[in-house]
């Protein structure tokens, strides 16, 4: 596998990721030992014991100096003391992105999603795709396909995985298509301007055979794409006569002009028909059977943590949402006040403060339009607290324009705050990239024990 010939051992600093451990299971799956280190359990750290990979939650430098390389994301710091220790120690050191272009070269066709936006998603659909007209396609995300999880291997015609611009990270992959959905600022804190990242989008474009791009994107015509998709007579592949039902979209998808059929989609939201869009034209582009991708594409209901319904009583709707970016948050709001009847409660959690910074005023334009409102303490990933970047800096300004926003940084708050807020009938939209998702899903277990404990003690009255 090119970088990791002669190599045997492996082992991941971060491997409880998303998109690590999705790597991790992969080169297992191609034969490879793998162990690796993460700060706490999450998520991902399930699907890797059923995997049988060997996770540390402390530094383990005994087990380094076992391997023959040690593999990081760009998240890692270069003063971690792993990293350190495998320096200091002349154990090559591979970044994540390395290692992806390593897994692509296995296969005989590899598409890379690309954009700020819709990448698990779309590549999670392209994939369903692929699998239902060929049955040989793989995949490999940051986020868990209700059916494939975050890796699926089912054969070497087709390799399908996210192409990220954190830190210029999709400038390492060389793929046969590249997929770019958006070319929207973020991340910006690796870029000196809106520029820098423009170019790393058209050098990634460069570095592929075919390129496939949203047709009104501002990079459209420096992309050179070989087929762009939207919703106007312009793109190949369009979507036309939409309609729209308790936020899911149907649409008559028009490929080069000629009118190909209805499509249904299961997947709630607007941006799920863009998504749609750029699958069938990789179909397209494979002359694939369009019909069937059709009804690939019908029958996906989509991934983790998007527009995900997590409860769906009578008494209250519950649906989480990965938004942590404005366009994302807004767009996610527009489609859930399609489908809630009772009152709208949003619960975001700002994912990083660089982030927040930056698209301060975007979020209060937003947020502050809303009612009651809640903001999470913000998860830091890899960053330093920053004050001015915080939750609770733009929950205070937000209650400037709008009263009814909260701060809250405890489950145990967040437990009692809807335990007596949510009333029958309400919807709760879950937004953002970090631990809310776990935490709304730890709260619901609790609010549920608590009313079940209240039946119990009246009953025995």
């Amino acid at each position: 596998m090119d970088k990791l010939c002669n190599i045997k051992n492996i082992y991941m600093i971060g491997i409880g990721g998303a998109s690590m451990s999705a790597l991790a299971i992969a080169l297992k799956n191609f034969g490879y030992t793998v162990v690796g280190s993460d700060r706490a359990k999450g998520e991902y750290t399930d699907l890797l014991q059923k995997n049988n990979i060997e996770i540390y939650y402390t530094q383990n430098f005994e087990k380094i100096a076992e391997c023959d390389c040690v593999v990081y994301n760009a998240a890692i710091a270069a003063n971690h003391a792993e990293y350190l220790y495998a320096k200091s120690n002349l154990i090559p050191l591979i970044p994540r992105a390395e290692i992806l272009q390593c897994l692509i070269n296995q296969f005989k066709n590899s598409i890379a999603v690309a954009g700020c936006h819709g990448k698990s998603s779309t590549s999670a659909m392209i994939t369903h795709m692929l699998q239902a007209c060929t049955h040989n396609a793989s995949m490999h995300i940051g986020a868990k396909d209700k059916v494939y999880n975050n890796f699926y291997f089912g054969g070497k015609e087709f390799f399908v995985t996210e192409a990220c611009e954190y830190k210029q990270n999709f400038l390492a992959l060389y793929p046969d298509v590249a997929v770019i959905l958006n070319t929207d600022n973020d991340h910006m804190e690796c870029y000196t301007n809106t520029e820098s990242l423009q170019k790393s989008y058209m050098q990634f474009a460069k570095q592929a055979k075919y390129v496939i791009v949203y047709d009104k994107d501002i990079l459209r015509e420096s992309l050179m794409p070989d087929y762009t998709f939207g919703f106007s007579d312009s793109a190949d592949i369009c979507a036309k006569n939409i309609y729209t039902k308790g936020g899911k979209s149907s649409f008559k998808l028009v490929v080069q002009g000629e009118e190909i059929g209805r499509v249904h989609l299961k997947v709630y939201g607007k941006f799920a028909i863009q998504h749609a869009l750029a699958t069938f034209a990789v179909a397209k582009l494979y002359n694939l059977n369009m019909q069937t991708a059709i009804n690939a594409v019908e029958n996906f209901t989509g991934i983790a943590r998007r527009m995900e319904v997590l409860q769906a009583d009578k008494c209250v709707q519950v649906i989480a949402d990965y938004a942590h970016h404005p366009t994302e948050v807004m767009a996610s709001i527009q489609t859930v006040k399609k489908i809630a009847k009772g009152r709208l409660h949003i619960l975001f959690q700002p994912h990083t403060y660089s982030r927040t910074i930056y698209f301060f005023d975007e979020f209060v334009k937003i947020l502050g339009q809303e009612e009651h409102v809640v903001l999470f303490k913000t998860f830091s990933a890899r960053e330093r607290y920053r004050k001015k970047g915080s939750a609770k800096t733009l929950a205070n300004f937000l209650k400037t324009i709008q009263k009814d926003v909260l701060y809250i940084e405890t489950e145990r708050q967040l437990v009692e705050y809807y335990k007596n807020t949510i009333e029958k009938g309400d919807t709760l939209l879950c937004l953002g990239a970090g631990n809310i998702y776990m935490l709304v899903q730890n709260m619901l277990r609790k609010i549920q024990k608590s009313s079940k404990d209240k039946k119990q003690n009246k009953t025995s009255k």
